[in-house]
């Protein structure tokens, strides 16, 4: 969303029904964020994927890079945080990979041995 309320205003006003999580990329978070039902982030969804495939979140890699992956950075087995990342996100990995620019996803697969 892009809102001039503000985030806090708009977080109060949607929060019975949805979540607010600031805008992942490095623009003014105070009039932007991203919304998602309450209760559902990307690690609910990672679990319910995994359950249909009978397997666990040890068996999981996440790759994120800003705030509305901290849930699923902290559900997975695995989990690889961007080099150019939030620095909160990179204290709760499994290890920080290079930057995107830097083909961060591609260098952490190699290190994974997935390629």
């Amino acid at each position: 969303y892009d809102s001039p309320d503000g985030f806090a205003k708009v977080r109060a006003a949607m929060s019975s029904y949805f979540e607010l999580t600031p805008f992942s990329f490095d623009l003014p978070v105070e009039s932007r964020g991203e919304i998602t039902c309450r209760g559902e982030n990307k690690a609910t969804g990672m679990q319910h994927y995994l359950d249909t495939l009978g397997l666990q979140p040890k068996d999981a890699i996440a790759f994120g890079d800003g705030p509305n992956d901290f849930d699923m950075i902290r559900y997975a087995g695995t989990s690889v945080v961007m080099g150019n990342g939030k620095e909160e996100l990179k204290k709760e990995a499994s290890f920080v990979t290079d930057s995107v620019e830097e083909d961060g996803i591609f260098n952490a697969m190699k290190k994974l041995q997935l390629i």
